[in-house]
């Protein structure tokens, strides 16, 4: 894929995701139920299962929509085909899943993995514009007064660091257009 294309995926993710803000808003949970509707319940179940009580399972209920959704992306490709493209992916829901799971630290470990991970500082700042959005500014910074302005904050973290991780593993492999769509479907939106 052009260079210039790579330069983009992300800045076209984030006018995207934008522009779902105005939809009606779906948890993680709901939005995995429908995905995995026709799937057998066992794997459901297992997902599920995998999820941590309190903060850590907020994060990790928007990490298994975002890994079955890119999953099922990714299974419509060639690359699925290939086993080092598919140990590549799979290398993917390790390397974005949240390890915390106390409040402060959740929220600077994202941040760590989003800076890590490469993500340029223009969509960083429109992201930043997003996560404002969502709660008003006290002295420039934003403030996080209730756990609802908490959990939206971590979900919406959690999906930006697996849409740009995953992002640039399909940006070799698909049509942007196809992955876009996806993560329109999986956004955390405002509720």
């Amino acid at each position: 894929m052009s260079n210039y294309l790579s330069k983009i995926i992300p800045s076209v993710m984030i006018s995207a995701s934008a522009l779902t803000g105005c939809e009606q808003p779906q948890q993680p949970r709901t939005t995995l139920n429908n995905y995995m509707a026709n799937r057998p319940a066992k794997e459901y179940i297992a997902i599920k299962n995998g999820w941590r009580e309190g903060i850590g399972g907020i994060a990790d209920a928007q990490h298994s929509l975002d890994s079955v959704a890119y999953t099922r992306l990714f299974e419509s490709t060639q690359a699925a085909k290939d086993s080092a493209k598919v140990a590549e992916f799979n290398k993917i829901a390790a390397s974005t899943k949240l390890e915390s799971d106390r409040d402060k630290t959740a929220l600077k470990e994202l941040d760590a993995k989003l800076l890590q991970e490469g993500i340029t500082l223009k969509d960083y700042q429109n992201f930043e514009k997003e996560l404002k959005s969502l709660k008003e500014l006290k002295h420039g910074i934003i403030e996080v007064s209730t756990e609802n302005d908490y959990k939206n904050m971590l979900k919406l973290k959690q999906f930006k660091l697996d849409s740009l991780v995953y992002g640039h593993f399909f940006e070799k492999e698909i049509n942007v257009k196809a992955f876009v769509e996806v993560a329109k479907k999986i956004k955390p939106r405002r509720p």
